[in-house]
């Protein structure tokens, strides 16, 4: 008997949009504000496709433009193996996948903004228990998760 677990094919960026101003101000300072979407893209039986986006701006304490702005769309390709999971499909697809993917996500945009001549942008760590149950509680409820 085997015991069933996911096996990650493979984790990949598939979007990257990038902006900033020509000068930007401390971002210590700024107002940041940032958002994560999980996207299922293919769900059959045992393979899960995962995108993973995830929207940022930051603005200055004395203006609404966007000094820096960027999408990020990373996709994380699953598979299960074996025939049962304690691990309910749902779970996984909303909770591990993108636990997994994340990290990948918070290297490229550290990456990318130290690229752009900018204080480096660390996204925090982020709850995906949290945000799966406020998301069963709201569907529940016949809300939408903000």
């Amino acid at each position: 008997m085997s015991i069933p677990s996911y096996n990650v094919s493979n984790i990949f960026l598939a979007e990257s949009r990038f902006s900033r101003t020509s000068s930007v101000s401390d971002l210590n300072q700024s107002k940041k504000h940032f958002t994560i979407d999980i996207e299922p893209i293919n769900l059959d039986e045992n393979i899960f496709n995962i995108a993973l986006n995830v929207t940022f701006f930051s603005t200055s304490a004395s203006s609404e433009e966007h000094e820096v702005d960027f999408f990020i769309k990373m996709i994380g390709l699953f598979e299960k193996i074996g025939d049962h999971s304690e691990i309910p499909n749902d779970y996984f697809v909303n909770v591990n996948a993108p636990a997994i993917i994340f990290p990948f996500v918070r290297e490229h945009v550290s990456s990318i903004t130290a690229k752009a001549g900018i204080d480096a942008v660390l996204l925090p760590p982020f709850n995906f228990v949290d945000n799966y149950q406020k998301s069963l509680q709201n569907d529940q409820e016949g809300r939408k998760v903000d």
